[in-house]
């Protein structure tokens, strides 16, 4: 982004520091990364123009230049960034010093891995970065033994018992995939997302 060079790269551990000046004009701040669906992650930053004038002129955040190193030493190119819900993967927007922006980059990333190595990501790079809501692998329940049956009640108390349609059910969120799409940062530092799936796992 912003024309920077190799050589002005920073190394962050995600213990330390998290924000990081790119040539100067502005000032970057490491928000966090967010799975958001199957094999894909969100990492979202805080860029703020701190140069002489009131407004950067074409500021660039390209998706292809944020990549991400996995466990298995492989790398993963961005493949969208957006910026309040405006996709700006591939242009150039103005920054007003009174109105940092929040870049959110999407990232195609294997469910398996619940951090990131090494996150290049304007001018900056992030060590051990942890993936938020990754999911742990549990074992499916098992079924429950069945119950000897009840003797039967009398008349009266019959009629007075709750009928089981009206019993609240416990659902096992662990019994089912959750896949959500569309999603974006919004204001209140969460995620608003335009599409979910839950589907039992098999």
């Amino acid at each position: 982004m912003k024309k920077f060079l190799p050589l002005a790269f920073l190394v962050f551990s995600m213990a330390s520091a998290q924000s990081w000046t790119v040539e100067g004009p502005f000032r970057d701040e490491m928000l966090g990364c967010q799975r958001v669906g199957t094999g894909q992650v969100q990492c979202s930053m805080k860029s703020t123009y701190i140069g002489s004038g009131s407004t950067y002129y074409g500021a660039t955040y390209f998706a292809r230049d944020t990549a991400a190193y996995a466990p298995d030493r492989k790398r993963y190119i961005a493949s969208r960034t957006t910026i309040d819900g405006r996709d700006v993967t591939n242009a150039n927007v103005n920054v007003s010093k009174a109105k940092p922006v929040t870049v959110v980059y999407t990232i195609d990333y294997p469910a398996q891995f619940d951090k990131i190595t090494m996150l290049f990501m304007d001018s900056g790079i992030l060590k051990e970065v942890p993936i938020r809501g990754q999911a742990a692998a549990v074992p499916a329940p098992q079924p429950a033994a069945p119950k000897p049956a009840a003797p039967a009640a009398p008349a009266a108390q019959a009629a007075q018992a709750v009928p089981a349609a009206q019993q609240p059910a416990t659902i096992n969120l662990n019994a089912f995939d959750i896949k959500l799409t569309g999603c974006t940062l919004n204001a209140a530092g969460g995620y608003t997302c335009t599409k979910a799936e839950i589907n039992p796992k098999r």
